[in-house]
């Protein structure tokens, strides 16, 4: 999704924890890496602000978890990295994998998918009223510039000098 970013939390980039898991485990045992979500919310944005998403957003839901919540946002979610070969059937968050094969569950200390899913206000009521009417479950929120932000977290701060580069940016 173009709201998600794989995180290596702590290696430089996401082949280094591919091949560390590759050491750690048989070979052709692994069909899939499961990464969870890291949540980002308004992180105190009611318009669109100028900039890059992961300079502008560095604030995510505390704990996200499996129960007790209504709100999606909050809910704690995964997406997987699949090797293609041992993938049977594929759903959104996981698969149905060849029998010698298993999917692999991470740590968010380890890898992560940071979903900016609201970014702005004004982004985040596009998103419910615009693009999503379908949803029925999602009531548009009075802003709040604390919601789906309640901890502080740069850990995507190390990449940007190196992606201000890459784009050409000062």
């Amino acid at each position: 999704d173009l709201d998600e970013f794989i995180v290596p939390v702590q290696k430089d980039n996401l082949l280094d924890v591919i091949h560390e898991i590759e050491a750690r485990h048989p070979k052709n045992s692994i069909a899939a890496i499961q990464a969870w979500w890291d949540v980002y919310g308004f992180g105190g944005h009611r318009h669109k602000p100028d900039g890059m998403v992961i300079e502008n957003y560095t604030r995510r839901v505390d704990k996200p978890t499996f129960v007790g919540t209504k709100n999606f946002a909050r809910k704690l979610e995964s997406k997987t990295i699949v090797n293609p070969r041992a993938v049977i059937k594929y759903r959104i968050h996981s698969g149905i994998y060849l029998w010698f094969k298993k999917e692999l569950q991470l740590d968010l200390d380890e890898l992560r998918i940071n979903h900016y899913w609201s970014k702005s206000y004004d982004e985040y009521c596009e998103k419910i009223l615009v693009r999503n009417r379908n949803w029925v479950a999602y009531q548009l929120e009075e802003y709040d510039p604390n919601f789906l932000s309640d901890v502080e977290d740069r850990v995507m701060d190390r990449f940007i000098p190196r992606l201000k580069e890459r784009l050409g940016q000062k």
